[in-house]
């Protein structure tokens, strides 16, 4: 069975063609990430620029039809459905009572089924 490549084996396939290379500090540092550079997101800070995101713009209450579950949503309903009530306002992550999410009409095995997961499970180390 074949090992599965590395990142650089996948990024060194691209650079075979190159004519030119941009250089930004060396291998180590690519590989360290950017975590490394300048540290790990503020979560207070992350989670308000995706409220602003979802619920900030125009397209807020935009419905987007999700092909692949036969479902019709909007950034809103999303944000609801991972981030409860939260608001700069009121930053609970409380479920709305009798938030739900809408019915899948395609892929019904119930192993397909969305599932709600609140961004603070999502942030627990």
């Amino acid at each position: 069975e074949q090992e599965a490549a590395t990142a650089k084996e996948k990024n060194d396939k691209f650079m075979q063609d190159a004519k030119a290379q941009f250089k930004f500090g060396e291998r180590e540092d690519f590989d360290k990430g950017l975590n490394e550079l300048i540290g790990f997101p503020n979560d207070e800070k992350v989670v308000a620029a995706m409220y602003l995101e979802h619920c900030g713009t125009e397209i807020a209450t935009k419905t987007i039809y999700a092909h692949n579950y036969g479902i019709t949503t909007n950034p809103l309903y999303e944000w609801k459905a991972a981030a409860g009530r939260w608001t700069p306002e009121d930053p609970s992550f409380e479920a709305e009572e009798g938030f739900k999410t809408p019915q899948e009409t395609r892929n019904l095995s119930p192993k397909h089924f969305r599932q709600i997961i609140p961004l603070t499970k999502l942030m627990d180390p």
